[in-house]
């Protein structure tokens, strides 16, 4: 009884092992296809989709500036730019980001959001900002192997703020932000349309 119930476990340990091999080979085989498939050179790698957008006109401005210097970036990699230029415009993609990131967790801070939210929120940042300073890394040290390393940190990067821009980022503004914020007015811009409104009545009631 023992030796077929153990019989039994080994074959199953085994056929699970071939199926994961399996698994994983047809991954590397679709990996493959996916590197081989043809590439829009002049399409943008690094956009600010709708998915990611919150709607709040001063957090959405910053977010689409990380995408541009990103882009700009990934433009220079993809036109084989000189070594210093590459290092240049990652720098300017690592000070975007620190500002941004410490402007939304001032934001977060000042409206006081979950405590445990703001601080996942906070480590998300923190995870990004280590990728994005490893790939830094890794493009300056490629001494003899700068294509390969380019083309790596060309594709990690076009996708290295998708995810927390379409799910933290949008939390946190569905949560805390108030619509009219939102859409970019203000009380002062409030009370100036209906002056705007007012005079003009009284403008209409002059000519009548």
């Amino acid at each position: 009884m023992i030796v077929s119930v153990v019989a039994i476990f080994i074959t199953l340990i085994f056929n699970s092992l071939v199926w994961a091999f399996d698994m994983q080979a047809e991954s590397d085989r679709s990996f493959r296809l996916l590197d081989l498939m043809p590439v829009d050179e002049n399409e943008k790698e690094m956009v600010l989709l709708q998915s990611m957008r919150t709607s709040y006109v001063k957090m959405d401005k910053e977010r689409e500036r990380i995408m541009e210097t990103g882009q700009e970036l990934i433009d220079v990699i993809k036109r084989n730019g000189h070594i210093q230029e590459l290092i240049l415009h990652f720098n300017q993609l690592m000070i975007q980001t620190y500002r941004t990131f410490q402007t939304e967790e001032k934001e977060m801070e000042e409206r006081q959001y979950d405590e445990e939210k703001t601080k996942a929120h906070k480590h998300s940042h923190i995870l990004l900002r280590q990728r994005l300073t490893t790939l830094f890394d890794h493009l300056r040290q490629s001494s003899g192997k700068l294509n390969s390393v380019r083309n790596t940190v060309r594709r990690t990067l076009s996708r290295l703020y998708d995810l927390h821009f379409c799910e933290d980022d949008v939390i946190f503004v569905e949560e805390m932000i108030p619509s009219d914020e939102k859409l970019g007015k203000t009380i002062g811009q409030d009370g100036l349309e209906m002056e705007v409104v007012a005079e003009g009545v009284d403008v209409n009631n002059n000519n009548n």
